[in-house]
């Protein structure tokens, strides 16, 4: 890596730090489907959103006309006040970075009876969750000019899902995975693929397609792949610059 001075050099360790702690962190529900799409290279950040959970009372339908709900004093929608309604939110306690899911379940007991036989006795219990509210932004250059995810933070109260003890995921679109670096004023990846592909789509390149190689003559696979390694060096140079992962 090209030497590092001063704020730029306290700014990167920092960042090195915090893969290091983020390893120890939660994993977020669900999986990578990075593989399932592996050509779809826009950058995408998960970030926690808060969401008024008052904002989600909702009326019914009843005899074929629709019913407001009612709201109670203290069930008004933070949402509506706009500006930074998420700081008069949290400050209510209605928690808005988080849901909490709740289901009904039926679970059976068995209970001795007079007779001392087994009776089972079924009964309805309550469940509950708590998943923290999640969505992606791009930080693509090609999106907002690069400072989308800057813009939902400071004016939409968007935060790192490593403020909720989360681990950080990497930024390539769909994908999961744990980071193992970051390129400083550039995001963080899994693996040098994800900066590459990425990378290119920034800079508005298309990258050779190897899905179909295979309907391709055997002479012409081998210049298919070198060709494609090429495209992603080339872009991932022009990212990096002097720097070396």
């Amino acid at each position: 890596m090209a030497e590092l001075k001063g704020a730029a050099l306290a700014a990167h360790e920092k960042k090195l730090a915090q893969i290091e702690a983020d390893k120890g962190g939660k994993k977020l529900p669900g999986f990578s489907s990075a593989g399932t799409h592996p050509h779809t290279s826009l950058k995408d950040r998960i970030l926690a959103v808060p969401i008024c959970p008052k904002s989600q009372i909702r009326g019914k339908m009843v005899a074929g006309h629709y019913e407001a709900p009612d709201i109670m004093p203290g069930d008004e929608n933070c949402q509506l006040a706009g500006g930074r309604w998420y700081l008069e939110c949290e400050a209510k306690g209605h928690d808005p970075y988080w849901t909490t899911w709740r289901r009904v379940v039926t679970v059976s007991v068995d209970k001795l009876d007079e007779a001392g036989d087994l009776v089972p006795i079924e009964k309805r219990v309550v469940r509950t969750s708590r998943v923290l509210n999640v969505t992606s932004v791009s930080p693509s250059v090609r999106i907002g000019s690069g400072g989308a995810v800057r813009w939902k933070k400071r004016y939409f109260g968007y935060k790192e899902i490593s403020d909720f003890g989360y681990s950080l995921v990497c930024d390539f679109s769909r994908c999961q995975l744990p980071v193992n670096f970051i390129v400083d004023n550039y995001g963080g990846f899994c693996g040098k693929q994800h900066l590459a592909m990425s990378a290119a789509n920034d800079r508005g390149k298309i990258v050779t397609r190897v899905d179909q190689v295979d309907k391709y003559a055997d002479d012409k696979k081998e210049a298919i792949q070198d060709r494609r390694t090429r495209e992603l060096r080339e872009a991932m140079d022009a990212v990096m610059g002097n720097n070396e992962l």
